[in-house]
């Protein structure tokens, strides 16, 4: 089971290569966490403390999207 703790960018590894690579990486790490928040939400509910912290963690990853599109 994969724990999920706020700014946890990293997960799956560390982001290397090309701009465009780590772009990938994240989209990829957006969709699973996305993925896992939506499964976890109906299982245990869309408030209880999990999907929080996995809601604000994929608020993080969409923001780090924004940012490097905006640079």
């Amino acid at each position: 089971m994969v724990k999920y703790s706020l700014y946890s960018h990293t997960l799956g590894g560390t982001m290397m290569g090309s701009g465009h690579d780590q772009q990938d990486q994240l989209i990829y790490k957006i969709e699973e966490l996305r993925r896992r928040m939506t499964e976890t939400a109906l299982e245990e509910g869309f408030s209880s403390s999990k999907s929080v912290r996995m809601s604000q963690e994929l608020d993080y990853l969409l923001n780090q999207i924004q940012e490097k599109n905006e640079a």
